[in-house]
């Protein structure tokens, strides 16, 4: 019985991590879109993307584990932002 629920628990973390950690990438390039958007939507368009390459070349040359779907989230969470901005 405890082994069941041991083996329940271990896959709820890992089906949460991997929902958690795009939606992190994801809200992060909303964020970033939001903040620069005060100086135009091409800013809030640029801007994640510069943000998360330069976040991702550095985690990869300080030899930490880089991801690039890190980056592909946070530039959708950016187009997301972009073209709810571009409707309202």
């Amino acid at each position: 019985m405890i082994a069941v629920d041991k083996n329940r628990h271990l896959l709820e973390s890992v089906t949460f991590a991997s929902i958690a950690l795009p939606l992190k990438a994801f809200l992060a390039g909303v964020v970033c879109a939001f903040i620069a958007f005060s100086f135009g939507i091409i800013a809030a368009a640029l801007v994640p993307v510069a943000v998360g390459l330069t976040r991702e070349l550095y985690r990869h040359f300080t030899g930490r584990s880089a991801n690039p779907e890190n980056l592909a989230w946070m530039i959708a969470g950016a187009a997301a932002f972009v073209v709810c901005a571009r409707l309202i």
